[in-house]
């Protein structure tokens, strides 16, 4: 089934792979990579609000 040198190779992503994003305004421009973030991220490592 399919092109028989097509290899399917799944991207993962996996806790403190990307780093945390703490910037609304990135996060507002770029919201894909600030929802990897999130769902990857542990919410001990987030930093605390100011």
């Amino acid at each position: 089934m399919g092109h028989p040198d097509w290899v399917l190779k799944p991207l993962t992503v996996h806790p403190g792979m990307p780093p945390p994003v703490t910037d609304a305004d990135q996060a507002r421009r770029l919201p894909e990579p600030a929802v990897l973030s999130a769902l990857a991220t542990p919410t001990d490592r987030m930093p605390k609000p100011s």
